[in-house]
């Protein structure tokens, strides 16, 4: 992909994220070979995988405060994947503070949702097979707090607040 042809994708990329479509940005990122992406273009995939896990396209998950613990996972680990370059970048940072902290958000939901179904046998069986995924993602620290696996919140946070800061 040749210079024009990148900055024409990252200006339809935009328009995308403007406009709620975060699968169409997924699917144009990755019709690209990952060895091809770059920096910018991986944490841009990030952003279309993070905002469909906590938007949805069009909003549709604006307003029920639900999040794809799947999708942001996945958008954590591909800013790791370039945690070199982008560790002293603020907009990587400010990506992966949103990023922890959806996925905060998520156990804290999941949480929440695991207590209110104890109750019932049909409950039971629920959970199971939905903390199968979710154990996936998160641990359960002897403090009842729960956090993204091996991504401290905290770090998180502290590095979120960092990189927003900075910026002013």
């Amino acid at each position: 992909m040749n210079q024009a042809e990148k900055a024409e994708l990252l200006e339809q990329l935009e328009q995308w994220n403007k406009k709620d479509e975060y699968s169409r940005c997924i699917r144009a990122i990755e019709a690209i070979p990952e060895q091809e992406r770059g920096y910018l273009l991986t944490v841009k995939l990030s952003r279309a995988y993070s905002n469909l896990a906590v938007l949805g396209d069009h909003g549709e998950h604006g307003t029920d405060g639900e999040v794809d613990g799947d999708l942001i996972r996945h958008a954590i680990e591909l800013l790791e994947s370039v945690r070199a370059q982008g560790e002293n970048d603020p907009y990587w940072n400010a990506r992966m503070g949103y990023s922890c902290l959806m996925a905060y958000r998520f156990a804290a939901q999941a949480s929440k949702h695991r207590m209110s179904c104890r109750s019932s046998s049909f409950g039971r069986k629920y959970l199971n097979s939905r903390y199968n995924s979710v154990s996936e993602l998160l641990m359960v620290v002897p403090e009842r707090k729960v956090a993204p696996k091996s991504l401290p919140v905290r770090s998180c946070m502290v590095r979120m607040a960092k990189s927003m800061f900075s910026a002013f």
